[in-house]
């Protein structure tokens, strides 16, 4: 296919616009007219709302503006106003968006983190105080045990419804010892040879120290501040203050009264010894928890415990603290000179990788080994145990007590040269130092202290004195075969084995004694009695005086119950009904009682059936199953020794006496 080829003439291009230029020029021309002519038919005409009236009413009013010279029209134009800052000022208070102009990365990144300055933690008190009251007699060391436990010489008056020593017996009487198997079923220390038992009526206040919470406040306002150091900046607590109220019997209150809590710790170094710790070693600190004193006769199990404290046996087996304290305890010239402060009392153990109550931890899991991130601590425990023993007592009167803690101060120690750097110390703290008090002797202040704990409950020491019903002989049965008729004879008296228990503080001994009583007989007598020696388990013969001004008004049951041998019955337990010193109506039951009876009766001789276990020499002995055992100074529970005896021999025969 050929291309199609423009032939332009003769000169190319060139040679065509020559020739044809005027025809090009006369077309444009035409063109450029008709597009006027288009356009001009196309423009709008006229506004036909105006009229020449309103053209020349329009060309008036400019005439007239161009003439016009008054000043006062355009002086406000011409002339500048003054500045009105305050409308500025309110134009220009407007609130930025501060996320338009955030930047992702800072401008001067730092090279290590900013920490901020050390704080006072708050301070956590005590909480959930328990109180319970007790007596007993206590194992003491040979030289301590004072002149309270020797026996006094005869008395033969005394206090309306106190018992009354009547002196020992002749020394031709032998004392007797209990056999083994009964020495087992006693519960209560067991002292060494050569400690001697005093008397004792005191009150045991635990409580819980909130030590995990304790701990959390510690690292947020020291983990992340200057100079923190984990050995100094965990709670550490060294003291506590004690205050104790008097309840009257109308339930007001005296004032508060502080107790030398001092002298109460020292008196441990008097003691013989001191059982086995019942709870969790993790939750004690020597520092705000006695021991437990070496009560015989008793357990100690409600005064050593606190009921949201776990038993030592509950305790895993990793959190027993094997780890001999580190810390040398302080002397009583190194402290203040406050009768009422720790004299030699060690505060905690620093917190160590073995120490069973912290755990080392870290702020973020998952930071690197290489983290500035500092080390904390956390603790194991969610509380520790407060335990205090107040010996200065009296029987008869209701307690209420409150505790306050002591703390040592991290941002002011008591060793100077652990003190942290006063520029890293918020001006907060820094006044509170320049303010802080001197003790007495001058000693420096190392302490902060808790707020007072809420008011424990009313603790009162009483039961010392006990009436039980040991047994009771109806009146005999006067037969008629013939008619078939069976009645008590008329001339006959109910008949009541009345025991008088008493706790006897001066001798340190639970003293027991009989007497056969009838309607309308009052339980004072005498009687040469049978005492068990606490702390050798030795039977004593003392003659003693009961004065206890009881009433027998009533004596119910020992009628004849049909047995399994159709020859023989067995009485039906008695009742009694008694009026004590203080007016008192009170029922004793012989179910209630017999078990607290047999066991003080030591004059017949019955021992435990069950094989012995013999403790070991200054332990506690272990307890034994004993059964549902209910009523008397010596029933099952804190404080008690119960006996589990075979069921008395008290069978009759059917034949009419």
């Amino acid at each position: 296919m050929k291309k199609l080829k423009l032939k332009l003439g003769e000169g190319g291009m060139k040679g065509l616009l020559v020739q044809h230029a005027e025809k090009l020029v006369f077309g444009v021309i035409v063109l450029a007219t008709l597009l006027i002519l288009f356009g001009g038919y196309n423009h709008p005409g006229p506004d036909p709302g105006q009229s020449p009236d309103d053209l020349a009413q329009a060309v008036q009013q400019a005439t007239d503006h161009i003439n016009s010279d008054t000043w006062e029209a355009v002086a406000k134009e011409r002339l500048p106003q003054p500045d009105n800052f305050s409308a500025q000022a309110r134009e220009g208070d407007v609130a930025i968006d501060v996320a338009s102009y955030a930047v992702p990365m800072p401008w001067d990144p730092l090279n290590f983190p900013l920490r901020a300055k050390r704080t006072d933690p708050d301070l956590l008190a005590v909480a959930d105080l328990e109180v319970h009251a007790g007596f007993g007699p206590i194992a003491m060391k040979g030289a301590a045990a004072g002149p309270g436990i020797r026996i006094p010489a005869r008395t033969t008056t005394g206090p309306r419804g106190l018992l009354q020593a009547a002196g020992p017996a002749p020394e031709s009487a032998a004392a007797r010892t209990l056999t083994e198997s009964w020495r087992a079923r006693i519960k209560g220390y067991r002292p060494s040879a050569g400690a001697e038992a005093k008397g004792y009526y005191f009150v045991a206040v635990t409580g819980l120290i909130p030590y995990k919470a304790q701990v959390q406040l510690y690292n947020e306002a020291f983990s992340d501040a200057r100079g923190y150091s984990p050995e100094r900046d965990t709670p550490k607590y060294i003291f506590f203050y004690v205050e104790r109220a008097e309840v009257g019997a109308d339930g007001r209150q005296s004032e508060w009264k502080r107790l030398n809590t001092t002298e109460a710790r020292r008196l441990p170094d008097q003691w013989a010894g001191s059982p086995e710790e019942l709870v969790d070693p993790a939750t004690l600190d020597p520092s705000t928890a006695m021991s437990i004193p070496p009560v015989m006769l008793r357990d100690v199990s409600l005064w050593a415990m606190h009921s949201k404290i776990p038993r030592r046996s509950d305790a895993p087996p990793e959190e027993l603290d094997t780890t001999p304290a580190t810390e040398s305890p302080p002397t009583d010239t190194d402290l203040p000179g406050n009768s009422d402060f720790p004299g030699a009392f060690a505060p905690e153990t620093p917190p160590t990788s073995t120490s069973p109550d912290r755990a080392r931890t870290s702020p973020d899991p998952a930071a690197p080994a290489d983290s500035s991130a500092p080390p904390t601590y956390a603790a194991a425990v969610p509380h520790k145990l407060f335990r205090f023993y107040d010996f200065t007592v009296q029987p008869g009167v209701s307690y209420r007590y409150r505790v306050q803690l002591l703390l040592e101060d991290p941002n002011d120690p008591r060793d100077s040269s652990l003190a942290p750097n006063p520029q890293t110390l918020e001006n907060s703290v820094v006044e509170r130092l320049k303010k802080k008090p001197t003790a007495p002797g001058s000693s420096p202040v190392f302490w902060r202290e808790t707020e007072w704990s809420e008011p424990s409950g009313i603790a009162r020491t009483e039961g010392e004195l006990q009436l039980l019903a040991a047994e009771v002989t109806a009146p005999r049965v006067v037969r008629i075969p013939q008619r078939n008729l069976a009645f008590d004879n008329p001339s006959d008296e109910p008949l009541a084995k009345l025991m008088v228990l008493r706790w006897d503080p001066q001798r340190a001994m639970d003293v027991a004694g009989e007497i056969e009583a009838h309607r309308g007989t009052t339980a004072n007598f005498s009687r040469e009695i049978e005492a068990l020696q606490p702390v050798d388990l030795t039977l004593t013969k003392l003659d003693y005086t009961f004065s206890t001004d009881a009433l027998l008004l009533d004596v119910r049951g020992g009628q004849e119950l049909r047995g399994r041998n159709p020859r023989e019955t067995i009485p039906s337990p008695g009742e009694l009904l008694l009026l004590d010193a203080e007016g008192n109506l009170v029922v004793q039951r012989e179910l209630d009682d017999q078990r607290t009876v047999r066991f003080h009766r030591y004059a017949a001789g019955t021992t435990p059936t069950a094989s012995p276990t013999t403790p070991q020499n200054g332990r506690e002995s272990p307890p034994a199953d004993r059964g549902p055992v209910s009523g008397g100074l010596n029933a099952p529970g804190p404080g008690n020794p119960v006996v589990p005896l075979p069921p008395p021999s008290r069978t009759r025969d059917r034949r009419t006496r």
